[in-house]
């Protein structure tokens, strides 16, 4: 299933859930925004898991190592910004635990 199809299929179901209504607006519904949310986070942490994790143990230079690093460090910042960009999961990023 591709990118936009597993974001609608998602908010459809997301849509069901009556709280999350409370977080959006008609304009802008939580229930998509969230859907987007979870849909890159997933696929951020499936390229982590099956991309970049394998090349990191296959790394046999120090450059190929630093460079893997980044790229994993790139895909924890697009999932950081999906999570302050969630009004459903911005507590997770004030700060209080």
């Amino acid at each position: 299933m591709d990118h936009k199809n597993r974001i609608g299929r998602l908010a459809r179901l997301l849509e069901r859930c009556s709280r999350l209504a409370t977080f959006g607006s008609s304009e802008d519904p939580e229930a998509w925004a969230l859907a987007h949310t979870l849909v890159d986070t997933a696929e951020s942490c499936e390229k982590i898991c099956q991309d970049l994790m394998p090349a990191l143990m296959r790394a046999v230079d120090e450059q190929t190592i630093e460079d893997t690093l980044h790229d994993i460090g790139e895909e924890l910042r697009h999932i950081q910004y999906h999570m302050r960009s969630s009004r459903f999961y911005r507590y997770l990023m004030d700060g209080n635990d």
